[in-house]
């Protein structure tokens, strides 16, 4: 017994000569070294330490089944051969209406190469344009000084499409530059199975999901997770027992549930509980992960199939982010 994930085939794998749906890849951004009043972006006072917060639980309309927890981590990069402590720590959001797209938040630069892709609908675009905020992260992760905003068009996207650098460049106040890579959007390929037992930490799925794609997840399985070998199923513990031994990202919820992860549990990552089946828009970028609810897996026994598949939300889920009830389940 195992898990086995697979991939759902949604949508087209013919690029469409007038595409519905966009991916904007956040590029280089570059930043001025100082406020508009010449006053340095972190005095000493200000300086953040590194590691991970809560940005935000989010579950409202179109009936979303539950939240979806959203966490931001901030680190030096190892690239960056110098550090400034004067620079901003930099990340950059793109606001879909309620939802929020985040990239993670590189510490003290003037200057970083996200290469972060963010899925985009191009009837979700507004007519003044979709923002993008780049932001110096403050004490809460998370929230943040405004840096410059720019606005990607419907036009803009069709023009770069059209032309043989799909690249924006743009500027505002004290944003000296951010490039935008725009290319057509096209499903991830079809991934291998591969086999899971609840005795280990979650893996990885070998497929990635970019920032606004619909992340669904079916589980099912029969296991233990206590030295008693209670039975239990995919749904965890019911009768919300044995919380404080879960997962951090997911306290509160049922312990021993299966469970998923888009972006490494050590790295900016969205988080839910797959249960029986859940669908969930993720608002950050990186590889799916799947495993159980529980932060001692060493006395775990049994295991769970998985089924997971990447592809397209509706531009209503996009707009508000969350996670919602599978209306056809993957077939295991």
């Amino acid at each position: 017994m195992g898990i086995v994930v697979g991939l759902l085939n949604i949508g087209s794998t013919h690029a469409d000569p007038k595409p519905s749906w966009v991916v904007l890849k956040i590029s280089r951004v570059e930043v001025k070294p100082t406020k508009v009043d010449g006053s340095t972006w972190d005095p000493p006072k200000d300086r953040n330490a590194a590691g991970c917060g809560l940005v935000a639980m989010v579950g409202k309309t179109m009936g979303p089944v539950g939240a979806v927890a959203t966490l931001l981590c901030a680190h030096p990069d190892p690239s960056q051969q110098q550090r400034n402590p004067s620079a901003p720590d930099l990340f950059v959001q793109l606001v879909a209406g309620d939802a929020r797209y985040r990239t993670p938040v590189v510490m003290d630069t003037f200057a970083q190469a996200f290469d972060f892709p963010i899925i985009v609908p191009l009837e979700g675009i507004p007519a003044v344009g979709l923002e993008v905020q780049v932001l110096d992260q403050d004490t809460d992760v998370g929230s943040g000084e405004l840096i410059g905003m720019v606005r990607v068009t419907k036009k803009q996207i069709h023009d770069a499409l059209a032309s043989d650098a799909p690249l924006l460049t743009m500027s505002d106040s004290q944003v000296s530059k951010i490039e935008i890579e725009v290319a057509a959007y096209s499903p991830p390929p079809a991934i291998k199975p591969l086999t899971f037992e609840v005795n280990k930490n979650p893996v990885d799925a070998s497929i990635r999901a970019r920032a606004g794609e619909l992340v669904t997840a079916s589980a099912k399985g029969a296991y233990s997770v206590t030295d008693k070998r209670d039975p239990i199923d995919e749904r965890g513990y019911t009768d919300h027992s044995k919380q404080g031994y879960n997962r951090p990202d997911f306290k509160g919820q049922n312990h021993g549930a299966a469970i998923a992860y888009v972006g490494s549990p050590t790295e900016s990552r969205t988080a839910f509980v797959v249960g029986s089946c859940a669908a969930a828009v993720t608002t950050v970028s990186g590889p799916v992960f799947v495993g159980v609810n529980d932060g001692s897996v060493g006395n775990n026994l049994g295991s769970i199939s998985f089924t997971v598949g990447v592809g397209l939300p509706t531009v209503e889920q996009w707009r508000v982010g969350g996670k919602y009830e599978c209306l056809t389940p993957p077939a295991h």
